[in-house]
């Protein structure tokens, strides 16, 4: 399960991207392929593992969503 503001969604076995816009509760994307890092978010709880390792830039605690699945259940903070 995916919960972003307390709503919880749930896995839709695509990017964590895909399933944010499938909920309307994506960020901002570019190009969705780990090189810009507009959709960068951040990690609450839970782990993610990379389909494609990102070139694009991210914080500590923060994760590109557009290239990436949840490992069990995460909490993330969407800003838009």
């Amino acid at each position: 399960m995916i919960s972003v503001s307390g709503q919880v969604y749930k896995d839709t076995n695509g990017t964590l991207l895909q399933t944010l816009e499938l909920n309307s509760v994506a960020p901002t994307s570019n190009c969705k392929s780990g090189f810009c890092g507009a959709c960068r978010i951040k990690l609450l709880k839970g782990d993610v593992e990379y389909i494609d390792e990102p070139i694009g830039f991210k914080n500590e605690g923060e994760i590109l969503p557009c290239v990436c699945k949840p490992k069990g259940d995460i909490e993330v903070e969407v800003t838009f």
